[in-house]
């Protein structure tokens, strides 16, 4: 059992701590690159756009603790090398951006958990749980932006910088999570199950962190610029970048995470087999 232990300890040292390392690097390198090309990347939102895709990739690959630690380390340091914005709130969501994919990746990938040879039957199973779990966040997410934009009054919307008009920017506030609704259940009959099964938990923890980190940009917004607008207009203000956001994640970290999976545990299949 010692020795188990022992080769776990020395795997995690010698190996996937100078992975974190290198993620952490790139979150960093990521936010500083943008931040050259396009100015308007050391804003917060963006800022966290830019390098938040690595933060997420590390939570989803080695879990909560781990991708909240690498994600609250890539603000302190981005912002020491180029200081922009930086608040508690900020952190807090750069930390959500790691201890959420974790969290979700944990969970739903749990199946393979301590095991070389899965039942197919359970396999089966565990996918249509996770299938059910994504279209419900989906469709939950969907409904509960949909209902707070309705319930605002026009004056929110008035006070808008880009787009004005409430049912315009209903429907772009809303196309992310349902266009990820329908492309998923597309998905599931034109996608090898392979590809599908690793889609559904990137899909649901990019849906989940937009509910989560809006908020947060919004709160560090205000106490950090001191905006007269109110948390309203900006909170709806960051719906509007939502469905970018939502898209890029689910692409760039998948393709991301078939790459750079198999490295770390040297095995070609699910990352989860062997660990």
């Amino acid at each position: 059992m010692w020795h188990i232990w022992s080769k776990r300890k020395k795997t995690w040292t010698n190996k996937k701590i100078s992975f974190v390392s290198i993620l952490i690097a790139t979150s960093v390198v990521f936010i500083l690159i943008f931040t050259r090309i396009a100015p308007i990347a050391s804003l917060p939102s963006f800022k966290l756009m830019a390098g938040g895709l690595p933060i997420k990739l590390t939570g989803y690959i080695f879990g909560p603790l781990i991708g909240a630690t690498t994600g609250a380390i890539a603000d302190v340091i981005s912002f020491s090398i180029i200081p922009t914005y930086i608040h508690g709130w900020y952190t807090l969501a750069f930390a959500a951006a790691g201890f959420v994919p974790g969290f979700i990746g944990h969970f739903m990938n749990r199946r393979w958990k301590n095991k070389d040879e899965v039942d197919k039957e359970r396999e089966k199973k565990v996918d249509n749980i996770n299938f059910f779990i994504t279209i419900i966040t989906l469709l939950t997410i969907f409904t509960t932006v949909l209902t707070f934009i309705i319930i605002q009054p026009e004056s929110v919307f008035q006070n808008q910088k880009l787009i004005k008009n409430k049912w315009l920017f209903l429907f772009i506030a809303t196309s992310g999570t349902g266009t990820m609704f329908i492309a998923t259940i597309v998905f599931r009959f034109v996608l090898k199950p392979s590809t599908f099964n690793a889609i559904l938990p990137i899909v649901t923890f990019s849906a989940i962190l937009e509910i989560i980190n809006t908020p947060l940009v919004s709160l560090g917004d205000i106490e950090t610029w001191d905006l007269d607008e109110g948390f309203l207009i900006i909170l709806t203000g960051h719906l509007l970048i939502s469905p970018v956001k939502i898209w890029t994640n689910m692409v760039v970290i998948l393709f991301s995470y078939k790459i750079i999976s198999p490295l770390i545990y040297n095995k070609t299949g699910n990352s989860w087999g062997k660990q």
